[in-house]
């Protein structure tokens, strides 16, 4: 019941049943696993407790975004922003509504954005240090430039929130060769 309420996964009910088909004699005392941490401490799923959680790399949402839980098989519940769309092309009978509780602070959530510059040389140091001063780690960068002398820089950034997100875009817009700034979905 646990598996098909999103619970447990699978592999959890099969290691415990490993564990109590061997004796007791033989049983090695069990190394201590990190988890991975999952989205569950900041969010709130129509008041059920006890689930297993997890955000979607899709849509990437973070505490402000309007979200939407979709129950997986097997899987626990995954959330995604409320305009992603691969979202909108699920069974919506598995949809359950969600939201933030604020319980994540101190977290940080991958974002892709999109930065469309004039090409200039040294530019490229100009939106790290914009990047620098908004207080996020940058932890993936593409940049190209096209024919028509633009310049294309992706980034996959750790923010807090919607506010911290809108804070970084606001020192990105403030630099006068910049066109664009977006969010990306994955």
């Amino acid at each position: 019941a646990a598996i098909g309420h999103g619970k447990l996964s699978p592999g959890q009910v099969a290691g415990k049943l490993l564990r109590l088909a061997q004796p007791a004699a033989e049983e090695a005392p069990e190394p201590e696993r990190k988890e991975k941490p999952d989205a569950g401490g900041s969010l709130r799923i129509k008041d059920l407790d006890d689930l297993l959680v997890r955000l979607a790399n899709c849509c990437q949402p973070i505490p402000g975004d309007a979200i939407m839980g979709y129950i997986t098989r097997g899987k626990g519940v995954t959330i995604h922003r409320a305009d992603c769309p691969y979202l909108a092309s699920t069974e919506s009978f598995r949809h359950i509504p969600a939201e933030w509780d604020g319980g994540g602070a101190g977290k940080f959530y991958p974002v892709k954005i999109q930065v469309i510059t004039v090409d200039k040389p040294g530019l490229l140091a100009d939106i790290t240090s914009a990047l620098k001063t908004a207080d996020v780690n940058v932890t993936k960068a593409s940049v190209e430039t096209t024919q028509d002398h633009k310049g294309i820089a992706q980034f996959t950034i750790q923010v807090g929130d919607q506010q911290h997100l809108e804070k970084v875009f606001g020192a990105l817009k403030r630099l006068r060769e910049v066109i664009s700034v977006r969010r990306l979905m994955a």
